[in-house]
Formats: C-alpha cells, structure tokens, sequence
C-alpha cells in the first residue's frame, strides 16, 4: 500500500534560508562588490581599480593601462617603491612563470612614478 504525500513544491522553507538570500546577505554585508588582487610587490590586497596591471609581452613587461591586453596579467601598486620590491623580489618571474623577465620598462615607469611623487605639491590644512 502506497501512502501519498504532500508535495514541499511551491511551499517557502521558513527553516533555512535559500543559497541566493545567503548570497544577498554576504553583498550587502561587504558594500559594493569590487574584485580585490594582491600587489605582488608588497603582497597586500587591495581593490582592483587601486592597481595597475602588468603583462608579459615578448619577454618584456609592459603597462596595461586599460586592464585589458590578453594573456597573464601581475597586479602591482602604481608607487615606486611597490614596483622596486616586486623587481628585487623576483615576484614577475613567479607570476608569470617564466625565467626570464625584461623589467626595463617597467623600471622606467617607476622611476617617472618616483619623480611624481617627489614633486607633488603638497597640501597644507589651516
């Protein structure tokens, strides 16, 4: 003898909430959704519009200013000093996983950051 039962179609769980409420909350919890990539200079995280990407092109580095060139892309901080860990470090030769990585102009980049900083004017409050 078969008992038929109830069918749980069409019914809202009261008991747990579903995946997308979960979802929901986690967003509304963390504010706006930025994707986050760590600098492999100072190897902090930080939200993806406060980095600058580099990516690998014909054995040399190169700025991607538009995030947008194809291949592997290295996440760096747009500061001198973030750009000369990453070099001493050999972090670009982990990154893209290669054994030789051209730095020159990416070190050029750095040094006219470098020069930015130094002659930014500063502001006085008062």
């Amino acid at each position: 003898m078969r008992v038929s039962r109830p069918s749980s179609r069409g019914r809202e769980s009261t008991s747990s909430p579903t995946r997308s409420s979960k979802t929901e909350t986690k967003r509304a919890q963390r504010g706006s959704m930025s994707s986050v990539r760590t600098c492999v200079g100072c190897r902090s995280r930080s939200a993806r519009s406060q980095l600058l990407r580099v990516v690998l092109r014909q054995g040399s580095l190169e700025v991607d200013i538009s995030a947008s060139l194809p291949g592997r892309g290295a996440w760096i901080h747009p500061t001198a000093e973030c750009t000369r860990l990453a070099i001493e470090r050999r972090a670009f030769l982990r990154a893209f996983k290669t054994g030789t990585v051209d730095t020159e102009a990416l070190s050029r980049h750095a040094s006219t950051l470098e020069q930015g900083e130094r002659t930014a004017p500063t502001t006085r409050k008062g």
